[in-house]
């Protein structure tokens, strides 16, 4: 047997790196930190999945830190509380601080917490035990404020690393345990949760839907990148056929750039500084990266059900001009793995589940112009899209890998012809802690794109 030197083996230690206001952490702070956890997921899809519309919806991160003595609650955390006097002013997104939002012994911190290891454990970090005190309740004066920017990368330490977050501190959560180590743990949104803030009635007079996503991404402060698919198809629906663009109807800028989204059927969400507005722009079209079973796959869970599935959609539609009523349906067959459209008169409708199989009927809709038309066949498209898209779903784990993201393509294989394929990523987790770097994501399998 040849003895093989252990120095010679690939070593994979995970690293993050998290900036807080442009600075990096001082190392008091990131020899404290226990686990680090991104939430990714695809916006236009996670709204209105839960009780709160901006937090579903936008990216999250998770930090939580060792607090020992309380070391990081010594100093206030402006946007908690009520101090008796203001602490800033914000105008809209925009917020000015009476107080910078590091101190100045933070930046000889920093140097030191750089040059640290790459995956620190708080309980071993320091032998002779953490710094605590005023020295360490100074380096992060103002820190953990709200709104205070907080940029995320993640990877393995003497490789690249991966931008996977960009966004702002929205909350704080503590824990004083009976028993234990009290924690800290921050929370961050990315920037799709300015969206959510307050409600508005008002109209935007001829300007098509394109441009007024254009004035909410520039409303909050974020750059607007339009497929010019969407662009173009707003353009024809507006301007040329209704003559007229969408109103803001008493919500919120999130739930109005969804409906104009699903007008268009695209998606919508947030990069960075930006905020996209996509039917294929930005989108994989080919697998990004392949994983196989009983390797970099750790475990893989599909799910096929028929039951309650609908297999196409229905629209009765209404000519005022000529007295006729008739039903467009559009399905999928499974047998022949093909599109099929009918139309037969809605008085047929009662033997429609005979004539065109398991329907769902959305609405009647009147065609009074070219607009209405063209209305209905995005509408039929999109609730049939999401329909067959979500009958083949899955949830699967992986050795942690910065590149799967909500919306990435990715190829599965070792499970079987039917099952193996390419998925599109609906949500992904990323952690590091101390079991090391871990990815759990869903998918689905997508018939029609």
């Amino acid at each position: 047997m040849t003895a093989v030197s252990l120095n010679r083996l690939p070593s994979y230690a995970p690293d993050f790196r998290i900036l807080i206001g442009g600075d990096e952490l001082p190392s008091v702070v990131r020899h404290a930190i226990t686990s680090v956890r991104y939430e990714d997921g695809i916006a236009s899809q996670a709204l209105g999945a839960g009780g709160d519309e901006g937090q579903d919806a936008a990216d999250r991160v998770e930090i939580e830190l060792a607090n020992v003595d309380l070391q990081f609650l010594q100093q206030h955390i402006r946007g908690l509380g009520f101090p008796g006097f203001p602490t800033g002013i914000k105008f809209g997104p925009l917020r000015a601080s009476t107080a910078p939002v590091t101190s100045a012994p933070v930046a000889a911190e920093v140097a030191q917490g750089a040059e640290s290891a790459a995956w620190p454990v708080a309980a071993t970090a320091f032998p002779n035990g953490p710094p605590a005190g005023p020295a360490a309740a100074e380096q992060c004066d103002g820190l953990f404020d709200i709104d205070n920017r907080l940029e995320l990368d993640m990877g393995y330490a003497g490789g690249p690393m991966r931008q996977m977050f960009i966004g702002e501190i929205t909350g704080v959560e503590a824990d004083f345990p009976s028993s234990g180590m009290p924690t800290l743990k921050i929370v961050a949104h990315d920037y799709l949760h300015r969206l959510s803030e307050g409600t508005l009635a008002r109209g935007f007079g001829p300007l098509p839907d394109f441009m007024i996503a254009t004035i909410l991404s520039a409303e909050n402060l974020l750059i607007p990148l339009i497929d010019p698919v969407v662009a173009a198809a707003s353009s024809v629906l507006d301007v040329i056929f209704r003559g007229t663009g969408s109103k803001q109807e008493s919500e919120s800028d999130l739930q109005f750039l969804k409906r104009i989204a699903d007008t268009y059927d695209a998606d919508f969400w947030v990069e960075g500084d930006t905020l996209y507005l996509s039917r294929l722009l930005g989108t994989d079209l080919t697998p990004r990266m392949t994983l196989g079973w009983g390797e970099s796959l750790l475990s893989f869970s599909p799910r096929v059900s028929t039951i309650g599935k609908i297999a196409g959609v229905a629209i009765r539609f209404t000519l005022p001009l000529i007295p006729i009523d008739f039903t467009v349906t559009v399905a999928w067959d499974f047998d022949r793995e093909c599109l099929e459209v009918k139309v037969f008169p809605c008085a047929a409708s009662v033997a429609m589940k005979t004539i065109a199989g398991s329907m769902m009927t959305v609405v009647n809709r009147t065609c009074n112009s070219p607009a209405d038309i063209m209305s209905s066949a995005l509408l039929i498209t999109r609730m049939l899209r999401s329909k067959l898209n979500n009958r083949l779903t899955a949830t699967a784990s992986a050795v942690g890998d910065p590149q799967i993201r909500a919306g990435a393509l990715v190829r599965i294989e070792g499970v079987g012809p039917d099952f193996s394929g390419d998925y599109r990523v609906t949500a992904a987790s990323h952690v590091i802690d101390r079991s090391g770097y871990r990815t759990d994501f869903k998918l689905r399998k997508e018939i029609i794109r």
